[in-house]
């Protein structure tokens, strides 16, 4: 993979954290379609808050479809890392989530999320 094609660590890192305070805050829309997208396409917002909240929710949108794409061994250890209503283990969690990033980085840039 390369920085072309994907994105960066920093990215992804802001990504899962926008996507985990969804999710603890039960904003989170619930189950996404594998094509969901990013970005503020079609917005309605009215000031800057607003446009803001609503990127966010279309990133952590955007997130989890790309976790649902992913298989069940690289969904959950994104979930236990980031302790996210799980009770199972996954085996070697380091490898797992480390290939779920790399996942995750390449299926957001397909989606065109920045």
């Amino acid at each position: 993979m390369t920085a072309t094609c994907a994105l960066t660590d920093d990215r992804v890192d802001w990504h899962l954290w926008n996507w985990q305070r969804w999710q603890q805050h039960s904003r989170s829309p619930g189950q996404f379609s594998g094509r969901a997208s990013g970005g503020i396409i079609g917005r309605s917002s009215v000031d800057s808050d607003e446009m803001l909240n609503e990127l966010e929710r279309n990133c952590a949108t955007a997130t989890e479809a790309c976790l649902w794409d992913m298989s069940p061994r690289h969904r959950l250890s994104v979930h236990i890392v980031y302790e996210i209503n799980t009770v199972y283990h996954v085996r070697d969690l380091e490898a797992a989530y480390a290939e779920a990033r790399a996942f995750l980085a390449m299926g957001l840039w397909r989606r065109g999320v920045p």
